[in-house]
């Protein structure tokens, strides 16, 4: 049995391209990304997921009802999906974090390194892969939406592609994107290209 996950990254807000939000900022969609979030919501109305999983965070959880109101399904909050605790680097522009040493290591070496909230991409994807192992298990053959960060969904690809976590650059996961997985035999395969909603 195939369980089929659509990772979507939140729709933008007015922060998102200057200030690495993590868990310390949560603001919510800018009319940029609240007309994105339309179009995921008119992008995937041919879609039938038994759920919606989403961050807890401000601009998942609008994105995800945006959706939901469209494909008249219920928004379940999954804090699995929760951004990267980045600690003391949330809030910082990334002109600021670029003469941040550990920063830059984060940036050059992520095999390795970790957050300075004790994130370590490794970890990341192990406690994903456990989720959505659960999640197939309570959904097999069937389709789920999960709406969460870029990192999340970087992880996940990078996973299923069988990808080294230090090439991570070479995997763009923009706002509002779409992500496909296929989790099957408790193996994760990508479906597809990344998609973007076109606002």
């Amino acid at each position: 049995m195939t369980t089929r996950f659509l990772l979507v990254r939140h729709a933008t807000c007015a922060l998102t391209e200057r200030i690495l939000l993590g868990r310390a900022l949560d603001p919510p969609l800018d009319a940029r990304g609240r007309a994105q979030a339309r179009a995921l919501a008119k992008q995937l109305r041919g879609e039938k997921p038994a759920s919606i999983e989403c961050s807890p965070r401000k601009r998942t959880r609008q994105t995800a009802h945006t959706i939901a109101a469209a494909l008249h399904v219920e928004v379940h909050i999954a804090a699995e999906l929760d951004e990267l605790d980045f600690g003391v680097w949330a809030g910082r522009t990334f002109v600021e974090l670029e003469n941040d040493p550990g920063w830059r290591e984060w940036n050059r070496a992520r095999a390795h390194a970790r957050t300075p909230g004790g994130f370590g991409i490794a970890g990341v994807q192990a406690a994903l892969l456990a989720y959505l192992t659960r999640l197939a298990d309570a959904h097999p053959d069937a389709s789920l939406l999960l709406v969460t960060h870029a990192e999340i969904v970087r992880a996940a690809l990078m996973h299923a592609l069988h990808a080294p976590v230090d090439h991570w650059a070479l995997y763009e996961v923009a706002p509002a994107s779409i992500v496909r997985l296929s989790f099957a035999g408790g193996v994760l395969t990508a479906c597809a290209p990344s998609e973007a909603a076109a606002a």
